[in-house]
């Protein structure tokens, strides 16, 4: 899959990102991130609708600027990875992400950096790797984790309309 289709998959969510910053950064990720992830609708699914979900909680709550869309990118990258790692350990998924983007660090201010990641390492909550990565409630992260815990059961259903 070339740059620009993975880009053009997640266009809409991309230019809902404000913060120049943070959208070059997002883009760079998107680009970056591995074929196994676009191939897999499931996940490219699931990564869309959290994201629409945590994108109307924020809109409700008038949350704008560079929080808003530190959240917005994790929230997006979550599941990068999750295809990347072997059967026992897909558990691990949300640590790899920031080994992996690495390169990338330099693109983006620390404090994004490391906002943008601690979400990406929380989103799983309480099924973690480690207790030091559950996010706590009322962080973005939790706030993510919550997002993602909607995708998860049969019965709840997100519609993503532009």
């Amino acid at each position: 899959m070339t740059d620009m289709e993975k880009k053009l998959m997640f266009r809409s969510e991309i230019e809902s990102v404000e913060t120049t910053e943070i959208r070059e950064f997002l883009m760079e990720a998107i680009e970056k991130a591995p074929d196994s992830f676009f191939e897999d609708e499931e996940l490219v699914s699931k990564a869309k609708k959290a994201f629409r979900v945590v994108q109307h909680l924020l809109d409700e709550e008038k949350t704008k600027g560079g929080v808003r869309d530190i959240i917005l990118a994790g929230t997006l990258l979550c599941d990068t990875l999750y295809n990347e790692m072997p059967e026992p350990f897909k558990a691990l998924h949300p640590c790899a992400p920031r080994i992996y983007f690495a390169d990338l660090k330099h693109e983006v201010h620390q404090a994004i950096w490391d906002g943008i990641f601690q979400i990406i390492e929380s989103h799983e909550h309480d099924v973690n790797t480690s207790p030091l990565l559950e996010a706590k409630a009322g962080t973005p992260g939790y706030f993510v984790f919550l997002a993602y815990s909607f995708m998860k059961p049969d019965f709840v259903n997100v519609t993503i309309g532009e």
